[in-house]
């Protein structure tokens, strides 16, 4: 799987939830983790502590200059066509940064511009 870090000012759980088009089913959610699926694979969206102690210095000093006390969520996907539509309906949040995992930070609406200008981006390996 691959992932994308979203960083809430919050809790984001319900919020992500409530977002999730009608067209995919959300699944059961086990201790805060919400998966989603298309019918054919799945996208797991969960809140990960751990992602604070692998930031670099920089790294996390340029987080909290945007979010004081940031929550950071993975979400890990293996079909980034399904990665993309559901970014486009959550990340689209001005409480959200998207951390790419690829070196690239920026707030949800503007991951989500580059996402409608560009409906085959691949974040993972385009710089944009």
């Amino acid at each position: 799987m691959e992932s994308v870090i979203l960083i809430a000012r919050r809790s984001y759980n319900l919020n992500f939830a409530e977002k999730i088009p009608s067209e995919f089913k959300l699944l059961e959610a086990v201790r805060d983790c919400t998966a989603i699926t298309d019918g054919d694979t799945r996208i797991y969206i969960y809140p990960n502590d751990s992602i604070r102690d692998e930031l670099v210095r920089e790294e996390l000093d340029r987080i909290t200059s945007r979010i004081s006390d940031p929550v950071f969520y993975t979400v890990d996907f293996s079909d980034i066509s399904f990665c993309r539509t559901l970014l486009l309906n959550i990340a689209d949040d001005l409480e959200l940064l998207v951390d790419n995992d690829h070196g690239r930070l920026l707030p949800g609406p503007e991951f989500v511009q580059i996402l409608r200008n560009n409906p085959m981006w691949d974040w993972r390996r385009d710089k944009v």
